[in-house]
């Protein structure tokens, strides 16, 4: 299948948040249950109050990282919106504990939930495929091998343009590759056992 360049570059922006998306979501949550400081007299660094909670400047760059780089941007465009947003997260925050809404099971589970989907991510990201980089010899070589596929219709791009989309595909590619086999040699050294007769007669309600 041919690679479009022109439609690519139009995307690409959107392509950026892809594989993030789960994490906003879930550190949005714990953003909540951790970043709630109580409010001081004379603290210089206060972006907006609620009663006694308040929002710093530091929780207000915390919460931008957890973001993907286009929501990123998006969000410090729109700084006023994207703060509103956590004064009211915050005010919703403390009603549903008023509520007794963390004291209830079903929350506890997914928090711990939470929990386990962020500390795998960070660590596939930062231990796993944090060191995986493509040289400027494999990127070349790529080029040369699939230019006329990155035809946009009138011209090949360069290689000098192409380079960012062809890092893209050949980082991807490692890191499919190198997740794979980490992957499996985990699960080996773990020895696991999947019983399939009792998943297959596993009664769904």
């Amino acid at each position: 299948m041919k690679m479009n360049w022109k439609r690519w570059k139009e995307n690409k922006f959107f392509w950026m948040g892809i594989g993030a998306v789960g994490i906003v979501v879930i550190s949005g949550l714990l953003f909540l249950l951790y970043f709630s400081p109580k409010k001081e007299k004379g603290r210089k660094d206060v972006l907006a109050s609620a009663g006694e909670k308040v929002i710093t400047t530091s929780d207000f760059r915390k919460r931008l990282q957890t973001l993907p780089e286009y929501y990123r941007n998006f969000a410090v465009e729109n700084r006023e919106v994207f703060l509103n947003d956590l004064i009211n997260r915050e005010l919703l925050f403390d009603e549903g504990k008023r509520k007794g809404i963390l004291r209830d099971e079903s929350t506890r589970e997914k928090i711990e939930e939470a929990k386990k989907d962020i500390v795998v991510t960070q660590f596939v990201r930062k231990e796993v495929l944090g060191k995986i980089e493509v040289s400027e010899d494999e990127l070349q070589k790529y080029y040369n091998e699939h230019k006329d596929e990155l035809n946009s219709g009138k011209r090949s791009p360069s290689f000098e343009e192409s380079k960012p989309y062809l890092e893209k595909v050949l980082k991807s590619q490692k890191e499919e590759e190198v997740f794979r086999n980490f992957l499996k040699e985990l699960r080996t050294r773990s020895k696991v056992e999947i019983n399939s007769d009792r998943l297959k007669e596993l009664k769904i309600e």
